[in-house]
């Protein structure tokens, strides 16, 4: 199989959420989440091929094959960045690949047009998005801080608070976890065991980091709005 252009989104949507059991089929507005999410990545200009990576049959006849590809993908895949890397590998002319989050379902295509153009400026092999963090989340360990150098490229990700305030308040970034790979660094990234400190925060783009990647931080003017639990929806309704 070969990419029918050279940007590919993969959505991974896996059925088997601990907190959310099938929350890509959970509906919004009538409609299953992952229909939102998939005809917010087909919508982006820069992105040629999208295609929804799963593990449960359900998910796979849910997806309009007009819009999307559904892949059946590995039950064995202990995160969603082994599952589009399993797809990418399938479309070997692809140079950028995105893991689009299947429980995001107000992220526009504009924001991923804005990304995939930053990349491509860039000598980075990764980027990802930030966004000021709201003062209310600033001490959640469940929204992930990233602080980052003057080019945007990230120093650190973390779910304490960072930067420590000692002096002047700082201004507390937000990380936004959708990721565009260049391909050799996707490829090389799960090929490469957890790193530790991968291990202590639970955060997976730390091995990227510890491994000498860099990652470019696209700036946001606000956080997205995803679904973590059944009590987002209503918040979601609300916005769209």
């Amino acid at each position: 199989m070969t990419a029918k252009g050279e940007v590919l989104a993969v959505i991974p949507a896996r059925y088997g959420s601990t907190r959310f059991p099938g929350k890509p089929l959970a509906k919004i507005k009538g409609r299953p989440m992952i229909h939102w999410v998939v005809e917010a990545a087909a919508s982006a200009e820069e992105i040629d091929t999208v295609v929804v990576a799963t593990d449960n049959g359900r998910i796979y006849d849910a997806v309009e094959p007009t819009i999307a590809e559904p892949v059946m993908t590995s039950p064995e895949h202990s995160s969603g960045s082994d599952r589009v890397a399993e797809v990418a590998k399938k479309y070997e002319s692809a140079g950028i690949i995105l893991n689009v989050q299947g429980d995001e379902p107000l992220i526009k295509g504009s924001v991923l047009d804005r990304g995939i153009r930053a990349l491509r400026g860039s000598e980075a092999g990764v980027a990802t998005y930030r966004a000021p963090c709201p003062a209310a989340d600033i001490d959640n360990p469940d929204v992930v801080k990233v602080v980052c150098r003057s080019d945007g490229r990230a120093l650190y990700f973390s779910r304490s608070t960072i930067p420590h305030q000692r002096g002047r308040e700082p201004e507390y970034q937000q990380h936004i976890g959708i990721y565009l790979y260049r391909r050799a660094p996707l490829l090389e990234f799960v090929k490469t065991e957890p790193s530790s400190l991968e291990q202590a925060e639970k955060l997976e783009q730390l091995r990227l980091l510890e491994n000498g990647h860099d990652i470019l931080t696209v700036p946001l003017p606000e956080p997205t709005v995803g679904v973590d639990r059944p009590e987002d929806i209503p918040l979601v309704e609300d916005r769209l």
